[in-house]
């Protein structure tokens, strides 16, 4: 329920303070980089005063915050996998750290990676510099080049630019190959990607590197490139299901050093995504072949078996991962006994 107060003046003093409490929670190391377009006193006046509620989530998020700032400072990372099912969740959570974020799967295969291909070889897609320079005079390029040197200037200022120059519009639509998804499927460079990242980093805690296929080298030039502005800009990295390694350029032992060496690039939490995807699948068909060919005693002795001899149980033998240890405890504490008892 919500404070009752005495007074208008005591209501006054207590949104103060709330004012105060949220502005000083502002200037902590996770928000005080943050960029905001509302006020303190904006957030203030749409809470309930008096009325405090600390959920689970924010503390989760302020351990993940201490946890990265020191892989950070000493340059080491954490190492997770994505999943979307909660069994799987609980049981990495008995050799993990950190209970693994849930992710979407995507999708990748022959015929998807062909079409890919095709379309982007006949897509002729390049950056708004490429078609201005493709458009125009090479002495109105260079002027073009100059005026947006040792800069960060938006799409809508370039095509100012151009047409200040030379007298008329570039023909780029970035929106026309958009994916359904989201995606701008425009020539990429570090730079682009760059100039986008910085402007974009005053509005979340850390910067996520994503990369179709592993390259140390993009990693280092970008990172490098938002420490320049940002010094103690904290990284994230999603390691995709279909990179072949191998086909990179990367030997055994690079791979097995991978996660160490971007972790010097600030790159402290690092997970594999797609692993409930590809894994599950890759598991599933194994145990049909093996089920095809075994039966039902394969199973036993592949599945039930090891999994029976570790599993955990309550207090009445039963598995504690159906969930129903929950539902008996409440039972008891009606029933008047104690929880304590629960194995």
């Amino acid at each position: 329920m919500a404070q009752k107060w005495a007074s208008i003046k005591s209501e006054s003093s207590a949104f103060d303070m709330e004012v105060k409490e949220i502005e000083e929670w502002w200037k902590t190391d996770r928000q005080k980089h943050i960029r905001r377009p509302y006020t303190a006193r904006s957030i203030a006046a749409l809470r309930n005063i008096g009325f405090k509620i600390e959920y689970p989530s924010s503390a989760q998020g302020r351990k993940l915050w201490r946890l990265l700032k020191e892989h950070n400072e000493n340059g080491t990372y954490e190492l997770t996998f994505g999943t979307t099912e909660l069994l799987i969740a609980k049981e990495m959570a008995k050799c993990m750290y950190l209970i693994p974020e849930i992710t979407q799967g995507t999708r990748a295969g022959k015929d998807y990676m062909s079409i890919k291909e095709e379309w982007q070889a006949l897509a002729r897609l390049m950056t708004f510099d490429d078609a201005v320079k493709a458009a125009i005079s090479s002495d109105q390029y260079d002027a073009y080049i100059r005026e947006i040197a040792d800069r960060i200037t938006s799409l809508q200022e370039r095509r100012g630019i151009v047409k200040r120059l030379a007298g008329n519009d570039v023909e780029f639509d970035w929106e026309l190959p958009r994916t359904p998804l989201g995606q701008y499927r425009w020539q990429w460079c570090t730079k682009a990607v760059l100039d986008r990242c910085v402007l974009a980093a005053p509005l979340g805690d850390v910067s996520w590197s994503r990369q179709d296929k592993p390259n140390k080298k993009d990693m280092h030039d970008f990172n490098t490139g938002m420490r320049n502005v940002y010094p103690d800009r904290i990284f994230t990295f999603g390691y995709t299901g279909s990179a072949d390694f191998a086909k990179g350029g990367y030997s055994p032992e690079d791979v097995e050093t991978f996660p160490a060496d971007i972790a010097k690039y600030g790159v402290v939490w690092q997970v594999q995504p797609i692993w409930a995807t590809q894994g599950l699948s890759l598991r599933a068909k194994e145990f049909a072949e093996n089920f095809k060919k075994d039966g039902i005693a394969g199973c036993m002795r592949d599945v039930a078996l090891p999994t029976m001899a570790n599993i955990a149980t309550d207090k009445y033998g039963k598995p504690t991962s159906r969930g129903g240890y929950l539902a008996d405890a409440f039972f008891d504490v009606v029933a008047g006994r104690p929880i304590t008892d629960v194995a």
